[in-house]
């Protein structure tokens, strides 16, 4: 599985348009079991905007970084195709 996540790089750029407190409509939309263990006070993010980037390096947090534009090299939207999907390797 960790061949399949990339870490430590930025692949996708988005604005932010809210944030909730999680509850069971969020938890449905994330595939959470029943079964697992939630944390109180988790909040969800919500996006709109998306777009994929050529991965870039981003370090020292999780979760959110503003980051200059001018060195950002967008990627097709369609990630589902393979030269979407490619891209996103490099």
């Amino acid at each position: 599985m960790k061949d399949f996540f990339i870490f430590g790089k930025a692949i996708a750029v988005a604005e932010m348009i809210g944030c909730d407190e999680v509850n069971d409509f969020y938890l449905k939309r994330a595939f959470v079991d029943k079964d697992d263990t939630i944390p109180e006070n988790c909040i969800a993010w919500a996006f709109s905007k998306v777009q994929p980037v050529v991965p870039f390096d981003v370090k020292g947090q999780q979760g959110l970084f503003n980051v200059d534009e001018a060195n950002i090299e967008y990627l097709p939207f369609d990630v589902s195709t393979d030269e979407g999907a490619i891209a996103l390797q490099r």
